[in-house]
C-alpha cells in the first residue's frame, strides 16, 4: 500500500452536463421499455454481458463508423441491463480518453468518437 500511485484522470467533456448524460440515458431506458411493453411472451434469459465485452463492442462499432450519436450506439440495446452496462462502459472509456463525447450544440444528441492517439 506504501507504493500507491494516484492517477489524475481529466476528463474532455466540453459542453456535456450530468444533466444530459442522465437525458440521453433516460431516453434509451424509455425507449427499451416501450419496446418491452410491445412483446407479448418474454422468455427469461440471464445476461452474461461485461463491461470489457462493451468496451470491445463500441471499439469495434467506432472503428467502422468515425462517429455515433448517442442513441445509435444503444439502438440494439434488447434490455435495460444491456443498456447500464453498455453506458458503464462508455463512462468508463471516456474515463480512460479511449472515447470523447461531444455536442455540436446545446440540445442536439450526444456523439461519441474515439478520442485521438497520442504519441
Amino acid at each position: 500500500m506504501a507504493d500507491e500511485i494516484e492517477e489524475k484522470v481529466e476528463l474532455d467533456l466540453s459542453g456535456i452536463t450530468i444533466h444530459t448524460l442522465k437525458e440521453a440515458l433516460q431516453n434509451i431506458l424509455l425507449d427499451i421499455e416501450e419496446e418491452e411493453e410491445e412483446v407479448m411472451i418474454r422468455h427469461v434469459q440471464r445476461e452474461e454481458i461485461t463491461v470489457d465485452q462493451r468496451i470491445d463492442y463500441i471499439t469495434n462499432k467506432l472503428n467502422e463508423n468515425e462517429r455515433m450519436t448517442f442513441y445509435q450506439l444503444f439502438s440494439d440495446a434488447s434490455s435495460k441491463y444491456e443498456v447500464i452496462v453498455t453506458f458503464m462502459a462508455i463512462l468508463e472509456m471516456l474515463k480512460l480518453n479511449t472515447i470523447k463525447a461531444f455536442q455540436e450544440s446545446p440540445r442536439q444528441e450526444l456523439t461519441l468518437s474515439r478520442a485521438a492517439k497520442v504519441g
